[in-house]
């Protein structure tokens, strides 16, 4: 089994400009922000949303952790007008990411102009946090990066404005990694200044995280550089006053400089594409329709309601011999896993997208809710489907 992808801790700072008009108008639903991105390989989205519960407002925070398995966010709230703050600790381990709502404030405080919550129709909140992720093996796979470069003062010290010396390429896991070092700036906001620079040469649509530290033991010297690279590109780790880079004093030349690299890349993996998958036409015997006819049960995930016509579950489980039963809450599997299962009682397909670690899981639905035909139809589809670039999902996926 692979070992565990380190937590990555990463800062957040938005802002949502609320109208006192919207908000004064809320009666009913929610008043909801824009969605915010989370810089990271596992596509972090989240918002916020206001409502009214017995004449107070109510914050809900709403995450979409993406390709993360967890996420644990620590948010503080700020409205500098009213000398207004909050805070909230939320983990957020199921993929709807819902957080169950705090108080925010008595309605007549917040939209009191005394209390200065608006300057100018709109309210001002602020948000702030740090959010540590956990990513699954699954998705990512991580490569070990330890480099050690050699460079003669001399070969850097004759190099003009953008100049540049390109250490050796280092190829890993398809990735060309390469050092520049500019002696006297990248740029003309960098002019004057020694840059070193990391960079990537990668297929298209390849992303991964660098996450590395770079080191000139000779001067004591060390910093770390993270950085999320799309098709390649590069970022600047070191800038520093040129004087400082080679003065006698600061030690970064012992004859050489002795340039060290160290820590880890962390890749997507390539979403593997199947045939389309559909089960064998149903067969729902008559007493099923003479027991329910057309009623339908409502299948919750969240604040979401998938409807099935409660004749077809019934006969697929062996369940519901009360017919007062109309909805069924799962917490324990995302939105999308539910509507493929329902998609497949329905006699659809699910889609030529759907990659073998959602396979799995639609599996493991399968098994849970004993929808025993259409487990053991997915049981060979996914024997069918392995090959050996596939396999490791079922080694580290854990069972749910």
């Amino acid at each position: 089994m692979e070992p565990a992808i380190p937590a990555q801790e990463l800062p957040i700072n938005s802002l949502w400009l609320i109208k006192k008009n919207d908000l004064s108008k809320l009666k009913r639903g929610k008043l909801w922000s824009d969605k915010f991105d989370v810089p990271c390989l596992s596509g972090i989205k989240y918002d916020f949303g206001l409502f009214i519960v017995d004449k107070k407002y109510q914050i809900i925070f709403r995450l979409d952790k993406g390709k993360a398995e967890f996420v644990e966010a620590n948010f503080s709230l700020a409205v500098n007008s009213a000398n207004f703050t909050m805070s909230s600790r939320n983990l957020f381990d199921q993929s709807n990411g819902y957080k169950a709502s705090e108080y925010f404030g008595r309605v007549e405080e917040i939209l009191d102009d005394n209390n200065l919550f608006f300057v100018n129709g709109k309210m001002a909140l602020r948000v702030s946090a740090v959010i540590a992720l956990w990513i699954s093996p699954v998705h990512f796979s991580q490569h070990p990066v330890n480099i050690e470069y050699k460079v003669e003062k001399c070969r850097l010290e004759t190099l003009l404005f953008t100049e540049f010396y390109e250490c050796d390429r280092i190829n890993i896991a398809g990735i060309s990694l390469f050092v520049r070092i500019y002696p006297d700036g990248d740029s003309s906001h960098t002019r004057g200044k020694t840059c070193i620079v990391v960079g990537a040469i990668c297929e298209n649509e390849t992303k991964f995280d660098a996450r590395l530290k770079l080191s000139i033991d000779s001067a004591n010297y060390s910093t770390t550089f993270s950085k999320i690279f799309r098709d390649g590109g590069y970022g600047r780790v070191i800038s520093c006053a040129k004087d400082e880079f080679f003065g006698i004093q600061n030690k970064f030349f012992d004859q050489q400089l002795t340039l060290k690299i160290s820590g880890t890349l962390i890749k997507e993996r390539p979403k593997a594409k199947f045939s389309k998958f559909k089960v064998k036409e149903l067969d729902f015997p008559p007493e099923y329709y003479h027991q329910y006819h057309h009623q339908k049960l409502n299948i919750r995930v969240g604040n979401d309601a998938i409807p099935v016509l409660k004749r077809k579950w019934a006969a697929l489980t062996n369940s519901f011999t009360n017919g007062n039963i109309n909805e069924l809450y799962i917490n324990d599997f995302d939105i999308e896993t539910v509507q493929a299962a329902i998609q497949l009682i329905n006699g659809s397909s699910i889609p030529k997208t759907f990659c073998l670690e959602k396979t799995l899981y639609l599996y493991y639905f399968c098994i849970k809710y004993n929808l025993s035909i259409i487990q053991h139809e997915l049981s060979s589809y996914i024997v069918k489907s392995l090959s050996p670039s596939n396999v490791c999902c079922i080694l580290v996926l854990p069972q749910v």
